[in-house]
C-alpha cells in the first residue's frame, strides 16, 4: 500500500482593475516558485535515494512513485 501523500494545490487568483493593471495573489512564502513543488520530507528521500544511495533519478524517481502511488518529476 502506498504511504499517505498529502497534496496542496495553491490556485493564485489574478484579475484586472478598472485602470487596466493586472493584479495577482502573492504565494504562500514556504512554496517554491517553480510550477510543481515538492514538500521537505519528500525532497530529503528524493536526495538521500541520490547522494547517499547514488541511485539514477529515474531509478529514485520510480521507486518514490511506488512508496507514494505518485508520478514524480525527474527534473
Amino acid at each position: 500500500m502506498p504511504a499517505a501523500v498529502r497534496v496542496t494545490q495553491h490556485d493564485l487568483c489574478r484579475a484586472r482593475c478598472v485602470c487596466g493593471k493586472v493584479h495577482v495573489a502573492g504565494q504562500p512564502e514556504q512554496v517554491s516558485q517553480a510550477a510543481v513543488s515538492y514538500g521537505p520530507v519528500l525532497r530529503g528521500w528524493g536526495l538521500y535515494l541520490l547522494v547517499r544511495q547514488h541511485l539514477p533519478v529515474e531509478r529514485a524517481a520510480e521507486l518514490l512513485r511506488e512508496l507514494t502511488g505518485r508520478v514524480l518529476s525527474t527534473g
